[in-house]
C-alpha cells in the first residue's frame, strides 16, 4: 500500500466508497475523498479493510511528499477520472 493509491472500502458503513491514500501506518491507513473524508480530517481505516487497486494517482502522491498545497478539489476530480476508467 502506497500514498496516492487508489482504494475501496469494503467494510464497514462506508462500504463501496472509493478513497485516495493519504498515510500509511502499520496496520492502518489514512483516506482521503475530498468530500465527506476531506485532506484535513482522513479517516483512519484498517488495512484489513480495504481493496487496493492498481491505480495510482502519481500527482496526489507527489504533492503529499512534497508538501505542497492539494486542494480537496483534486481529490475529488481524481477520483471521479478513475471511477469512470474502472
Amino acid at each position: 500500500m502506497k500514498i496516492g493509491q487508489i482504494v475501496i472500502s469494503t467494510f464497514g458503513h462506508d462500504m463501496g466508497e472509493w478513497y485516495v491514500v493519504k498515510e500509511v501506518e502499520k496496520n492502518y491507513v489514512h483516506l482521503m475523498d475530498g468530500k465527506n473524508k476531506p485532506i484535513e480530517k482522513p479517516k483512519k481505516k484498517k488495512i484489513k479493510h480495504v481493496l487496493q487497486t492498481e491505480m495510482f494517482a502519481g500527482d496526489i502522491a507527489l504533492k503529499i511528499a512534497t508538501g505542497q498545497y492539494l486542494q480537496n478539489a483534486e481529490v475529488r476530480k481524481t477520483l471521479k477520472f478513475f471511477k469512470k476508467q474502472f
